[in-house]
C-alpha cells in the first residue's frame, strides 16, 4: 500500500450531530491519497455507529475506540497511529473547505517547511450565539502575509510582533516526522494544550509559512469548550502552560528574540490563568492552593521570564536614548555644515579680486614693520 500524503487525525467524543459533516468535507478532497484516523474517546451517543457506517463505505477511514479520556490523550494515540508524510488534526465539529489539502500539498510540495499554517471562518450553530459570541467573527482570519518560508522562530517572532499568533492545532499542516530528539506530542491535560504542542511545533521548524487562505470552518456551539467556562482546568493547564514555555526560554539554543516573545507569550498564560482563579469558588481555591504551589509557581515564573511592562519600559527607553542620539547628531551635521560654509567663504574671499589687491597692497608696509622689530 502506498503511503499517505495526509493523515487526518480526528478525536470524537458525543459528536454525532455533526460528524457526518466533518466527515464528507474531509473525504470528498479529491487528487490526493488521504488516510482518515478517527479515535472514538468513549462516546455514549450516535458517533460508534456513524463511524461503523463511513469505514464501510470508504476504505480510506478507520477508527478505534478509547476510554473516556479526553481530546488529547486521544490525539497522541492518533500520532502513534499516523502514517502518512503530513499529519493534520481535525475537531470532529468542524468542517474543511473543498480543495483544502490539494492547496496545502501544492504548497507543501513546492516550498518543503515543516509547518503551513493557514485561516479560519467561523460558522455558528444559532442566531443566538452569533450575538453572544461576536468577537469569534474574524479571529482567525489574517491580514500580514507570512507566505514566504522562514525559520520556525522567525515565524513565531514574526506573527508575535504583528500579533498574529495563532496555535491551534487546525491550523496548520504538519510534516509528521518532525525535527527533534522526540516525537511532538500533546502535555497531559484537559484543555489548552494545542498552546504547548504548536508552539512546540513552530519552534522545532526548520521552514515554516502561513498562506492567507481561509481553509477550514470553526463551529462555535452551546456546551463547547469555547463557550463554556470551566476556570479550575483553565488555571491550571494556564500555570502549567506558563512553566513549560518559561523552560523552553531557558534554551540557549535559541536566538534572543525567540526568548523575548516566549517570556510575553508565558506572561500573557499567567494572567490568563490569574482570571480563571478568580472566577472560582472560595472551596476551589482552598482545593488549588493544597493540590498545586500557586505561589510557587508565580515565583519561578516571575524569576525567569520579563513581563510585558519591563520589555515595554526597557524599548521605550531605548527609543528615548535614540531620539537623543538622533538630536545630537543632527546638531553636530548642522555645525559641521556652517564649518564648511565658512570655509568656502573664506576660500571666495580669498580668491577674490579686491584680497589679492589689498594684499599686494601691504606687502610693503609688513616688510618695513618685520625689518624694524628685528632691529
Amino acid at each position: 500500500m502506498d503511503t499517505p500524503s495526509i493523515s487526518v487525525l480526528i478525536p470524537a467524543y458525543n459528536v454525532e450531530r455533526h460528524l457526518p459533516e466533518c466527515l464528507d468535507s474531509i473525504l470528498s478532497q479529491g487528487g490526493r491519497r488521504i488516510e482518515v484516523i478517527v479515535a472514538d474517546d468513549g462516546s455514549t451517543d450516535g458517533t460508534g455507529r456513524i463511524l461503523a457506517e463511513y469505514a464501510r463505505k470508504d476504505a480510506r477511514l478507520r477508527f478505534f475506540r478509547l476510554p473516556h479520556a479526553g481530546a488529547y490523550a486521544a490525539r497522541n494515540r492518533l500520532l502513534d497511529e499516523a502514517e502518512g508524510k503530513w499529519v493534520y488534526l481535525c475537531d470532529a465539529d468542524d468542517k474543511l473547505a473543498p480543495g483544502a489539502f490539494a492547496r496545502l500539498l501544492s504548497v507543501a510540495e513546492a516550498e518543503e517547511p515543516d509547518a503551513v499554517f493557514f485561516g479560519a471562518e467561523v460558522m455558528y450553530d444559532s442566531p443566538e450565539l452569533e450575538a453572544r459570541f461576536p468577537d469569534f467573527k474574524g479571529r482567525y482570519a489574517f491580514s500580514r502575509d507570512f507566505s514566504a518560508p522562514r525559520t520556525g522562530q522567525d515565524f513565531f517572532c514574526d506573527c508575535m510582533d504583528a500579533n498574529e499568533w495563532k496555535a491551534l492545532v487546525w491550523l496548520v499542516l504538519l510534516r509528521r516526522e518532525m525535527p527533534g530528539r522526540t516525537a511532538l506530542r500533546f502535555e497531559a491535560g484537559q484543555v489548552h494544550k494545542d498552546d504547548i504542542f504548536v508552539l512546540d511545533a513552530a519552534l522545532r521548524a526548520r521552514k515554516a509559512l502561513r498562506i492567507p487562505d481561509c481553509l477550514y470552518s470553526r463551529r462555535i456551539r452551546e456546551d463547547s469548550l469555547m463557550t463554556t467556562r470551566h476556570p479550575v482546568e483553565d488555571f491550571a493547564c494556564y500555570v502549567q502552560n506558563a512553566l513549560w514555555t518559561v523552560a523552553r526560554a531557558g534554551d540557549g539554543t535559541l536566538s534572543g528574540r525567540t526568548r523575548a516573545a516566549l517570556g510575553t507569550i508565558a506572561d500573557r498564560m499567567f494572567r490568563k490563568a490569574g482570571e480563571a482563579f478568580a472566577e472560582t469558588t472560595e472551596a476551589e481555591r482552598k482545593r488549588l492552593a493544597a493540590e498545586y504551589p500557586v505561589e510557587d509557581a508565580v515565583a519561578r515564573l516571575f524569576s525567569k521570564t520579563r513581563t510585558e511592562e519591563e520589555f515595554r519600559r526597557q524599548k521605550d527607553a531605548v527609543a528615548r536614548r535614540n531620539r537623543k542620539i538622533a538630536l545630537l547628531e543632527k546638531k553636530i551635521a548642522s555645525l559641521h555644515a556652517q564649518l564648511e560654509a565658512q570655509r568656502r567663504e573664506n576660500r571666495r574671499i580669498r580668491s577674490s579680486r579686491a584680497f589679492r589687491l589689498g594684499n599686494a597692497l601691504l606687502a610693503f608696509p609688513r616688510f618695513l614693520f618685520r625689518r624694524r622689530t628685528k632691529t
